[in-house]
């Protein structure tokens, strides 16, 4: 079971530098869709868009 404050990479045992490694990009209607190489058909679906700057 996990717990809500528990972060993808925590689950996968990943370091950060190791999954954003595997990230990749392209872009769809002048919107940029990140996605990860070794799984590609790994979708998430979310209700909103953010934009990385207001992440960052």
């Amino acid at each position: 079971m996990t717990h809500a404050s528990d972060s993808p990479l925590d689950r996968s045992g990943a370091s950060p530098d190791e999954a954003v490694e595997t990230v990749e990009a392209y872009e769809d209607d002048g919107r940029t869709v990140l996605y990860d190489a070794e799984n590609p058909l790994a979708w998430v679906e979310a209700s909103t868009a953010v934009t990385l700057a207001d992440l960052a």
